[in-house]
């Protein structure tokens, strides 16, 4: 085994992006319980009809639920797993999303502008027509994901990994 220099470690854990640790046991919750602070939830079938204001999530399994009329602005997230989601056209500006994956999500749409994303995963989500402009401190993974028309505006891109996705007509300016 190979002696590894402090540099060699500091550049992998750059290229480093963590997983959620989601809690085993959460609490079953429904969606009019989806505001506000929650923690240690799981959140099933659910649709949340124009939900909008604060929002701190802390431990969360969210699968199966229709988020695409959700407008939250400095939502808090962290370890946080979203499966096989709908949340086109959500509206999550200036968000603060840590160790949170999307998994087969439906995104087309969705716009996390000026937010700051750390540990994030997309694994084979529909990202077409999304907005990320502005992010500040991103560390991302997208893998197998459809991203066509994605708009990056503004976005240091050195830590965000991008693995087979489809990004044509993707703006990438600044």
């Amino acid at each position: 085994m190979a002696n590894v220099t402090p540099i060699e470690d500091s550049e992998r854990r750059r290229k480093t992006v963590f997983s959620p640790r989601v809690p085993e046991e959460l609490t079953v919750v429904d969606a009019a319980a989806f505001f506000g602070e929650v923690r240690n939830i799981s959140l099933h079938g659910a649709t949340l009809v124009r939900a909008a204001g604060p929002l701190l999530v802390d431990g969360a399994r969210i699968t199966r639920t229709d988020l695409s009329q959700s407008r939250f602005v400095r939502a808090s997230m962290g370890d946080v797993i979203f499966f096989d989601c709908n949340l086109a056209n959500a509206r999550w500006s200036e968000a603060a999303l840590t160790r949170v994956t999307f998994e087969e999500c439906q995104m087309t749409g969705f716009d996390v502008n000026s937010s700051a994303l750390l540990d994030i995963q997309f694994l084979r989500c529909k990202l077409s027509l999304s907005s990320f402009r502005f992010l500040s401190n991103a560390r991302v993974l997208c893998a197998h994901c459809e991203m066509d028309g994605t708009d990056f505006q503004g976005v240091e891109l050195r830590r965000c990994f991008f693995d087979r996705c489809i990004l044509t007509g993707s703006l990438f300016h600044e």
